[in-house]
């Protein structure tokens, strides 16, 4: 029972979890997340980093889980248990079933080489090493489920990353683009060489933002207010079949969710929409379909989106 109640998708599991004690048990255990583990059957959820203030003044800051509501094409924000860092000048960054916090600086305002793990599937936190240095605010990205820790380090820097740059992972290559897209740096993994590259730069984007699905590189075009697809270098596209009514904020940030594009954005100081795109190349263009679109989240103060990350579980 437990192994095909494993295999059911994440947003039946409120049902299910109504139908006995047993298998309520069984969900809110954690436990159905170590079978999903075994048959491999994981999906993307994408947790959410909410920074609300007070008539007080007092910040709040929140994590939640973009869950989809049980047989509807509509997607909701709940509220998790505490995830015990939120991100300051450490780098927020997830791999698998896990969130890490990178570096950055301790209570008493001192750069630290600690590396916090938080794991989605348990809701544990686990003990991880210490790096070899402490750094602050560094670059992050995992590729091949190896994490990379680069710069941020109070120690002479040999990387010498440009300043203000923006990060885009594609295939075993970590881009940092700066100077609005004029100035491009290339760390090959395979050859762990960090070389400067301005040709390989993808131009003025807010890569910020930005997602890949396949091996295209989505981003939120402000100026144009839509979504571009990068076709090769500087070259993108608009993204066809989208409504030209169809608007996004510029708080817009896009994100891999099972092969679907999601967009998140402040619509109003107080809410949080959701807008889910299916994706289809036809003849050499990408064209995309509005699935759903809806509030998933408000509350009764301004809120601010701080950080997004895919998790699998």
């Amino acid at each position: 029972m437990e192994s095909c109640i494993a295999r059911l998708p994440l947003s039946d599991h409120p049902l299910v979890s109504r139908s006995s004690k047993q298998l309520h048990a069984f969900i809110e255990s954690r436990d159905i997340f170590k079978e999903r583990s075994l048959i491999k059957n994981l999906e993307d959820v994408i947790y959410v980093a909410i920074l609300g203030s007070s008539s007080t003044s007092r910040y709040l800051q929140e994590w939640f889980a973009i869950h989809k509501k049980p047989y509807k094409n509509e997607y909701v924000l709940i509220l998790t248990p505490a995830i015990p860092f939120c991100g300051g000048n450490d780098s927020i960054v997830s791999a698998g079933s896990k969130i890490y916090s990178i570096g950055g600086s301790t209570l008493a305002k001192k750069t630290t080489s600690e590396v916090l793990c938080f794991d989605c599937a348990t809701y544990k936190s686990l003990s991880v090493s210490k790096m070899n240095a402490i750094h602050s605010c560094p670059e992050t990205a995992v590729i091949d489920h190896k994490l990379y820790v680069i710069g941020g380090s109070s120690a002479p820097d040999p990387v010498n990353l440009p300043s203000m740059c923006q990060q885009v992972v594609l295939g075993r290559k970590i881009y940092f683009i700066s100077n609005r897209g004029l100035s491009c740096t290339v760390f090959d993994t395979e050859t762990h060489r960090m070389e400067r590259d301005d040709e390989a730069s993808m131009g003025d984007f807010d890569y910020s933002t930005s997602c890949v699905i396949g091996k295209q590189l989505y981003a939120f075009n402000p100026r144009r207010n839509g979504i571009q697809v990068n076709k090769q270098g500087k070259l993108w596209e608009g993204v066809k079949g989208l409504p030209n009514l169809l608007k996004f904020d510029a708080t817009a940030r896009l994100l891999n969710c099972n092969g679907k594009l999601l967009v998140i954005e402040n619509s109003t100081p107080t809410q949080i929409l959701i807008t889910s795109i299916s994706l289809q190349p036809i003849e050499g263009e990408m064209w995309g379909e509005i699935l759903s679109r809806n509030v998933a989240l408000e509350l009764p103060c301004p809120i601010t989106i701080l950080h997004t990350l895919n998790v699998q579980i």
